[in-house]
């Protein structure tokens, strides 16, 4: 085996909802998303880190920052609501046929949670 074979690694890291949301409490923006994006394989152990992983990785920077100010700032009921309905308004499937469905989801959402919710409108506009 040459040196370059035996120099190349495989990085995977493995995530859960709790290892994510604790380690978003002492990370920076910048390291959190290293923490996501920096490994070549990703296991998601449970279906609120698959949902959040799905979520987090197709949205802007400068909306993942968002996301990671919930993370710090919020309950799993309120963040897990939030994820939905910033992957439902941001679903890349979405046409015109959707929009009203859609409008009608955003809406609930922001009644159930009110000012909560106006907190983040960004992610779901």
């Amino acid at each position: 085996m040459t040196n370059s074979h035996r120099d190349m690694s495989f990085h995977k890291r493995i995530y859960n909802w709790e290892r994510i949301k604790n380690y978003a409490q002492n990370a920076d923006f910048d390291t959190f998303d290293r923490f996501i994006f920096g490994p070549e394989a990703h296991i998601l152990q449970d279906d609120e880190s698959s949902h959040f992983f799905k979520c987090y990785c197709g949205l802007p920077g400068s909306h993942r920052s968002i996301i990671l100010d919930c993370l710090k700032e919020e309950d799993d009921k309120f963040i897990m609501d939030l994820i939905k309905c910033t992957s439902v308004v941001n679903n890349e499937n979405n046409s015109e046929d959707h929009y009203g469905s859609v409008d009608n989801y955003r809406d609930l959402f922001i009644k159930k949670w009110g000012v909560l919710a106006e907190k983040y409108i960004k992610l779901i506009k």
